[in-house]
């Protein structure tokens, strides 16, 4: 028999994992509203904001150069906005990326969770 509370989803933040968002020009600048959640599934703000970091290509280095991080987004509890410009060295054509929520505390638990993957010029016209 399988623990339900194992296979389960974190509430804390309303997704199942990484949203792809698609492939972008260089110099684009992306934008994701997000939500997050308490234990009990209603909207919670983030206590300790944590920071959103940018993977590329699935590699260790990362950076927040481009990230913009809006929590309680419109004035409503539980909705950030992330955008992120690809204007800086960081973001190559070709490549692709992910953005992670590192560090941030909802309703009392730490919660790192990855967001969005994008490209930047990888599909060829």
């Amino acid at each position: 028999m399988i623990d339900a509370s194992l296979a389960a989803p974190s509430r804390l933040v309303n997704l199942r994992g990484p949203v792809y968002l698609g492939d972008f020009a260089k110099n684009a600048t992306i934008k994701r509203v997000w939500g997050t959640n308490d234990r009990d599934g209603g909207a919670a703000n983030r206590t300790t904001a944590g920071s959103i970091v940018v993977y590329r290509d699935a590699n260790t280095s990362e950076t927040t150069a481009g990230v913009t991080d809006t929590a309680t987004f419109d004035s409503t509890d539980g909705l950030n906005l992330v955008a992120i410009a690809t204007t800086d060295s960081f973001y190559r054509k070709g490549s692709t990326y992910t953005a992670v929520l590192k560090g941030a505390v909802i309703d009392g638990q730490t919660v790192n969770w990855p967001l969005a993957i994008f490209g930047v010029e990888r599909v060829r016209q």
